[in-house]
């Protein structure tokens, strides 16, 4: 029998916000100041977080310092998912404990959660600048553990991405991937069969079915 889950750790962009648009324009707008011919289809084919890994010959801190200065002015206005809010009033009436991990800047994180008012439903943030390795590295995912008294086997981790999954996996927790329609355009639906989640949602109602 599986141990009852207390502790949700989210992922922020592509899960919680509905941001994968957003990083897309952001990047174009990037790689024009670059002057580099790229089309959406290739940016999406090489995956947000594994970019600046691919060689275009340009200086990668000043390529970074850019792309956040883009995504700054359009991430602010990000929605939230159908139903986070609600899922995470839940969460917090009735006493778990709830982190947000993700890979994004700090200071556009704090801004986004100030914004939509939803900073004090998360017990603790972890963003980009806060460890030293981030997802798929299990260090974020550890720290929060850490930082809220919970056990991975109490744990679950909730992301759109396949390094939210595998960093699941490597922390010894539970791994669901949030895979709306919305985000079809951006993961090809068997993407993820390679990492075997342990659950995969549509829609934020379905955790909390699932994990009764």
């Amino acid at each position: 029998m599986r141990p009852p889950i207390t502790t949700y750790l989210f992922d922020l962009d592509g899960c919680i916000a509905d941001t994968l648009p957003l990083w897309l324009i952001s990047f174009q707008q990037t790689f024009k100041t670059f002057d580099i011919s790229i089309s959406n289809e290739e940016i999406i084919r090489i995956g947000f977080q594994r970019i600046h890994e691919t060689d275009f010959h340009i200086d990668k801190d000043r390529f970074v310092e850019e792309l956040y200065v883009n995504y700054e002015a359009h991430f602010i206005n990000a929605p939230l998912h159908s139903g986070a809010l609600n899922l995470l009033n839940i969460l917090k009436e009735s006493d778990h404990k709830v982190a947000l991990i993700t890979s994004s800047q700090r200071k556009v994180v704090d801004l986004y959660l100030s914004k939509n008012k939803i900073d004090m439903l998360f017990d603790c943030t972890f963003a980009w600048e806060d460890t030293k390795k981030n997802k798929p590295h299990p260090e974020p995912l550890l720290k929060a553990l850490n930082t809220l008294n919970s056990h991975p086997e109490n744990a679950v981790m909730i992301g759109d991405s396949d390094v939210d999954i595998i960093a699941a996996q490597s922390a010894g927790v539970m791994s669901v991937w949030y895979h709306p329609p919305a985000n079809n355009l951006f993961y090809k639906n068997d993407a993820f069969a390679l990492h075997n989640p342990d659950k995969t949602i549509q829609n934020f109602s379905e955790l909390i079915s699932i994990l009764k």
